[in-house]
């Protein structure tokens, strides 16, 4: 997230959450920042994996090798008057063609993303695949991650009583006039008192100003948390127990706290799947959120979290991340799930990261893989496959190494010819791609 001022340049691409503003076009087309970061992203999807990178580079000093020998088997046969020495140093060439070799990491990966695409992960990075079988941590966002973020108004408790309910619901919504965050919607779809119809505010006069992670303000009135409310009057705020699923949202005027509205929120399906998966993987489980503490906890405690942290603002859950990966000598993998403007620098630095497809595009932009899908099971599934499909590049590598080991000194030894070596050569590339193909089925 960065704060933007009069004057200063907003990029094609850029998501705003914030104030509603005019902007200047001053460059149209590749010249655009989005251009630029288009280039940047198809570079990145070209990007090798290091699984097939490894096979790959292990391939090419394979044909180094093979030539050598293969000139090898040639001379030593020539200089013993053998007339087929030729015949004898092609057939070396031929059935130990490198197919094998270089096929056993693609060949898995591309059915492996294949079947994944089929639950709703889009694999967007090239490393995603082993991030997913390597991660022993999994950090999760709240609201629209491990919720749905279909928040819905239930309450309004008035603590000025110079104010009604329908008053301080009007002041909310102007505050939140232009905001996409789950809660600005909740209180913009809100119907609380529809008897008492829509009441315009006559409180807020000035643009509303967003503040990453905290709240909106306009006017001298604020909206947001009971931390950022706290640290800006300097009052003690009142002492409320949020029940499991509820969001709570403080307002505050000139003279102090006025209102706190209550908002609740369901589990997304699959979240249950997801972390039971995680337990019994060894990974460690984290729950953090910019909500309310109580709510944090209520959640964390529902589903068997033991490690939760509520109030966090972006850069602090950028650092709970990056202090995660100190963790265990810097042997702990991070995977990441989040939704929002809030999630996209924790999702950068994790190892690896999941979008919720319905999050902001800035959020979607850093991560490694897109969840489709609205179930968090299918997380789950993903996660296994990744393991699943290291296995697999394994069993295809130790069978490329095996065989190749296997058939060059028969081929020197001159005890098959090119056409029985090349059937040989075309068997083994058959035999590592039908065990790649096990990975399209999920």
């Amino acid at each position: 997230p960065v704060n933007k001022r009069q004057g200063e340049p907003v990029y094609a691409g850029s998501h705003n959450l914030g104030s509603p503003l005019f902007i200047k076009a001053t460059a149209v087309g590749n010249a655009t920042r989005m251009a630029g970061i288009a280039n940047l992203l198809e570079e990145a999807l070209q990007t090798k994996p290091y699984w097939a990178g490894l096979a790959e580079k292990w391939a090419s000093y394979f044909v180094i090798v093979l030539l050598l020998l293969a000139v090898g088997t040639g001379l030593f046969w020539q200089l013993y008057g053998s007339g087929d020495a030729w015949v004898r140093a092609v057939a070396v060439l031929v059935v130990s063609c490198p197919c094998a070799l270089s096929l056993a990491a693609p060949a898995a990966l591309a059915a492996a993303q294949g079947a994944l695409a089929k639950i709703g992960l889009l694999v967007v990075k090239g490393h995603a695949l082993e991030g997913l079988a390597n991660a022993n941590a999994l950090v999760l966002d709240k609201t629209g991650t491990l919720t749905t973020g279909d928040l819905n108004l239930v309450d309004i408790q008035v603590v000025n009583s110079q104010l009604t309910q329908q008053v301080a619901l009007s002041i909310a919504i102007k505050l939140e006039v232009g905001q996409a965050h789950p809660v600005a919607i909740a209180l913009l779809n809100a119907e609380f008192d529809s008897e008492q119809g829509s009441i315009e505010s006559s409180f807020i006069k000035e643009s509303p100003n967003y503040l990453i992670g905290c709240g909106v303000h306009a006017d001298g009135w604020y909206l947001g948390s009971s931390k950022w409310i706290k640290e800006i009057f300097k009052v003690e705020m009142p002492v409320l127990t949020a029940h499991l699923g509820q969001v709570i949202l403080y307002l505050a005027g000139p003279q102090g706290v006025a209102a706190y509205f209550i908002f609740e929120d369901e589990a997304r399906e699959g979240v249950a799947d997801l972390i039971d998966f995680a337990k019994a993987s060894n990974m460690s489980v984290h729950l953090i959120s910019g909500d309310d503490p109580a709510t944090v906890a209520a959640w964390a405690n529902r589903f068997g979290i033991p490690s939760y942290r509520g109030h966090m603002l972006p850069e602090e859950k950028l650092a709970y991340v990056q202090e995660l990966q100190k963790t265990n000598n810097g042997k702990t993998q991070v995977l990441a799930v989040g939704d929002g403007i809030n999630d996209a620098p924790q999702l950068g630095q994790a190892d690896v990261s999941v979008a919720v497809g319905r999050g902001a595009p800035l959020a979607q932009a850093g991560a490694d893989i897109i969840l489709v899908d609205a179930s968090l099971s299918s997380l789950a599934r993903g996660m296994a496959h990744a393991k699943f499909t290291k296995r697999v590049i394994g069993q295809n590598l130790i069978w490329a190494f095996i065989y190749n080991v296997g058939a060059i000194p028969v081929a020197m030894l001159g005890m098959v010819n090119p056409w029985i070596a090349g059937i040989g050569m075309s068997l083994s590339s058959l035999l590592v791609t039908l065990n790649a193909w096990r990975l399209r089925k999920i």
